[in-house]
C-alpha cells in the first residue's frame, strides 16, 4: 500500500476552499479510496488524497515494470544530427556510405535537409567504413 498525503490547500494557488467532487475506490495504488477535489478559487481539479512524492516510482513500475536503463540525462542525451554527421565526418579513418532515419528507412532525403532532419528524425542510422588509405 502507498504513503499518501492529504492536502488542505490547492497545489497551484494555495487556496484553502476545497470541494470534493469525486470518490471512488484506488484500484490502482491499493490505498483504499481517492478523492477529486476542487479549489474554489481557481477552480483548479486535482487528486486527493495523493501517493507522496517519492512512492510515484514504484506507482510507475507496478504499471510499466522497472525502470529502462537508458533513462534520458543519464545515459541518454539529445544529440543532434548536423554536428553528428560533421563529428563522423572530420574522422580521418571513416567514410560515410549512408544516413537514414532508422523508423522510416525509404525516407532517407529527410536527413539531406537540414532543420528537417533535427525533427522529423528522432534517430538515424549512420552507416561508416573504414576509408581505405
Amino acid at each position: 500500500m502507498l504513503r499518501t498525503e492529504t492536502l488542505q490547500h490547492c497545489p497551484i494557488c494555495r487556496g484553502t476552499s476545497l470541494r470534493r467532487l469525486l470518490v471512488a475506490p484506488d484500484y490502482e495504488s491499493h490505498s483504499g479510496v481517492y478523492g477529486i477535489d476542487e479549489c474554489g478559487e481557481c477552480t483548479t481539479a486535482f487528486t486527493n488524497p495523493r501517493p507522496v512524492e517519492d512512492e510515484l516510482p514504484k506507482l510507475y513500475e507496478k504499471r510499466h515494470g522497472p525502470p529502462r536503463k537508458n533513462t534520458y540525462g543519464e545515459g541518454l542525451f539529445a544529440v543532434h544530427i548536423g554536428p553528428t554527421l560533421q563529428l563522423v565526418r572530420e574522422r580521418p579513418g571513416l567514410q560515410i556510405d549512408s544516413v537514414e532515419p532508422r523508423y522510416w528507412p525509404k525516407l532517407r532525403f529527410i536527413v539531406d535537409i537540414p532543420g528537417l532532419r533535427e525533427v522529423a528524425t528522432w534517430n538515424c542510422v549512420i552507416r561508416v567504413r573504414k576509408r581505405l588509405s
